[in-house]
């Protein structure tokens, strides 16, 4: 019995409960959010408008995309104007970076970026302030209305970056040497690459091949858009090689109970070893025997010299890429001549000067020349003036020689012996010629010459047997120079003193007389210049 009671109830209930249809629809329009309204759930439902209502107008972009150009450190004012509706949902973006959404900032943009009425303001503007900036208007989850602005800020170039290939500055030679150079600035720059003041190349990247240790030093890049002012970086750059020696001078003249230095200069990649010989055996420090080293210069300091000492020295250099050496010759013996100057003097004849060195007394020169490669030498002996501390000066005139290609070398004499002889020297000179000078004198060997015309007498008159020709009043001098007169050093290699040499030179010494030049007038001139005279004496 309580069973269908209970039953009855509910049933009861159930009927009475129910809300009628009328009901429902007057709950449910009041309910509702307005049109266009964002209701509680946070989303737009436009599903149930009144069909009696009237649609709001779409927002309109009036703002049209354009180009920015500005200044470094000025302000741009990029805009984003719209027409009807209600104020919209807007976004900007630099590049693809948000930087606003409605007036709340992101990213790490700084305080120069700000919003005023959906305008972007920037202030300070940089090249990091280069880009293309959107603006974007939400109509809906699937509608959006855009404009994007560019901005370009002419800035003056800057070098971000300057690198070697796998950052290693020191490279072995042979191999190729990459640099790159990164700059930016508006307009876009040029970069160019140098070395030692040099152009190499243009662009952001410099290549070069097969590198030598010529190729070790500072390399520049400049980047410039004409816009001051220009950017520049240097890198430095080894290139490991095998040690480069080079000796100060070949031949060091001394003499006994004197102080001498042996120098040379050594450049490798890496720092080298370097070690002094003589004969080939080491050499140790000593009381008297000094090593000193300053950057690339190595120096084998010798006080006291002794007879001994002379002989030829080795400066030897390694490291681990190769090794490298040169000798030096310790000697008693005077130097090489060098030779120092040719010119003409007052009367227009031909001087050539040497310099020697030697701590001995110099007793005597030997000067040997000649015509043409193939003729025989002759000799001079010029006298030998007082030095200047240890440095002989070498004058040797020669007057009145005939016409054509000379060589000239010389030789000096101390107590110890004879000198090797100095490199050859060339000079040319003009011969007999009775007619207008040249006005134009075209020479095509790569010896620098001087051209002279001498007129010599009839007879032959005054030919010396030492070779120069003494002046008379019938010989008229006409110098002709080309350009500024400079003779050409013959690089014929010259044998080093060795002790049988010595001997040798000794002997020759004693027994060498002089020579001299003759000069004979051709036949043929003499019957030209006779008949020239007749005619015009007529």
């Amino acid at each position: 019995m309580r069973l269908i009671s209970l039953v009855t109830l509910l049933f009861f209930c159930a009927a009475h409960g129910r809300p009628n249809k009328q009901d429902v629809d007057y709950d449910m329009e009041i309910a509702l959010p307005e049109d266009g309204v964002q209701n509680d759930d946070n989303y737009y439902d436009d599903s149930d408008d009144d069909d009696n209502d009237e649609d709001l107008p779409l927002p309109v972009l009036v703002s049209k995309p354009t180009n920015f150009m500005a200044q470094e450190n000025e302000t741009v004012h990029l805009p984003c104007e719209t027409e009807n509706g209600d104020t919209p949902v807007f976004i900007w973006r630099k590049n693809n970076e948000v930087v606003f959404q409605d007036t709340i900032k992101f990213g790490s943009f700084g305080n120069n970026f700000q919003i005023s009425n959906r305008t972007l303001i920037i202030s300070n503007v940089g090249v990091n302030e280069t880009a293309n900036y959107t603006c974007t208007i939400l109509l809906s989850k699937t509608e959006t209305l855009n404009v994007t602005h560019e901005l370009l800020v002419q800035t003056a170039p800057k070098i971000e970056s300057l690198q070697v290939l796998h950052d290693n500055v020191e490279i072995d030679a042979g191999k190729s040497l990459v640099l790159t150079c990164k700059a930016i600035g508006y307009p876009r720059p040029t970069v160019v690459w140098s070395k030692k003041g040099e152009r190499l190349a243009e662009g952001n990247t410099l290549s070069i091949e097969n590198v030598s240790h010529h190729d070790s030093g500072d390399y520049q890049c400049l980047a410039d858009n004409h816009i001051e002012p220009p950017a520049h970086k240097f890198i430095h750059i080894s290139i490991a090689h095998k040690p480069v020696v080079n000796i100060e001078k070949l031949t060091v003249n001394s003499d006994e109970h004197l102080d001498s230095q042996l120098i040379c200069y050594v450049k490798a990649v890496p720092k080298p070893e370097v070690v002094w010989k003589k004969d080939g055996v080491n050499i140790v420090r000593s009381d008297r025997k000094h090593f000193k080293h300053h950057n690339h210069t190595y120096i084998l300091e010798i006080q006291n010299v002794k007879i001994e000492d002379f002989g030829i020295y080795t400066c030897s250099a390694y490291n681990r890429v190769g090794s490298s050496e040169k000798n030096v010759v310790l000697t008693g013996f005077p130097s090489p001549a060098e030779h120092i100057n040719t010119f003409h003097d007052a009367d227009k004849n031909i001087v050539v000067v040497w310099n020697v060195e030697s701590n001995s007394p110099i007793v005597q020169y030997e000067v040997e020349y000649k015509k043409n490669s193939n003729s025989d030498w002759k000799m001079l002996h010029p006298e030998v003036s007082n030095p200047e501390g240890n440095l002989y000066t070498v004058n040797t005139t020669f007057t009145n020689l005939p016409g054509g290609h000379y060589e000239v070398k010389v030789r000096s004499k101390n107590t110890y012996g004879w000198s090797d002889y100095s490199p050859i020297i060339k000079f040319k000179n003009g011969g007999h010629h009775q007619h207008k000078p040249h006005k134009n004198v075209h020479n095509h060997e790569e010896t620098p010459v001087v051209i002279i015309h001498e007129p010599q007498a009839f007879d032959g008159s005054g030919i010396t047997e030492e070779g120069s020709v003494a002046q008379t009043s019938e010989q008229s001098v006409i110098l002709q120079a080309q350009f500024p007169f400079e003779a050409q050093n013959d690089n014929t290699e010259q044998k080093q003193h060795t002790p049988e040499h010595q001997q040798q030179l000794m002997k020759e010494s004693k027994g060498n007389g002089t020579g001299g030049v003759t000069s004979v007038l051709p036949t043929a001139s003499l019957l030209l210049v006779t008949t020239i005279t007749i005619l015009f004496s007529h």
